[in-house]
C-alpha cells in the first residue's frame, strides 16, 4: 500500500469582461512550480498521520524540490508537468541526487525520508 499526494489542484478560470467561463468543461487543473508548496504541505500532513509509503507529487522542476519531497516524507516521487517540456529530465536529477547524496555522506536516500527540522 501507498499514498500519491498530490496531483493537481482544481481550477477555474472567467472571462472578466464578459462573464463566461472560459475552459469548456468548467473547472481544470493546475499543475507545476506553482504548487509545490501546497503539494509539500499535503505530503507532511499524511507522513504525520499514516505509516505507508507516500509518493509526493507536484510541482517538483529540479532536483532540490525532490530532497525537499523526500526530507517532508515521500519515499517516492513522480515528475509530471516537467518531463512534457524536457523527457530527458530524469537523467540529470539522478545525477544531481547522486552528487549531492556524495557531499552530504548519505549512503541511501531513504536516509532523508521525513528528516526535517521545525
Amino acid at each position: 500500500d501507498a499514498i500519491s499526494a498530490i496531483n493537481t489542484f482544481v481550477g477555474l478560470a472567467i472571462d472578466y469582461n464578459s462573464g463566461k467561463i472560459i475552459l469548456k468543461t468548467k473547472f481544470g487543473g493546475i499543475s507545476g512550480p506553482a504548487i509545490k508548496p501546497l503539494a509539500l504541505a499535503k505530503v507532511h500532513n499524511i507522513f504525520n498521520k499514516v505509516s505507508i509509503p507516500i509518493i509526493g507529487m507536484g510541482g517538483i522542476s529540479s532536483y532540490e524540490d525532490i530532497v525537499e519531497f523526500i526530507r517532508i516524507g515521500s519515499a517516492m516521487v513522480q515528475i509530471g508537468t516537467l518531463n512534457y517540456r524536457d523527457p530527458s529530465i530524469i537523467t540529470s536529477f539522478n545525477d544531481s541526487l547522486i552528487e549531492f547524496l556524495d557531499r552530504k555522506n548519505i549512503e541511501n536516500i531513504s536516509e532523508l525520508v521525513g528528516n526535517y527540522e521545525q
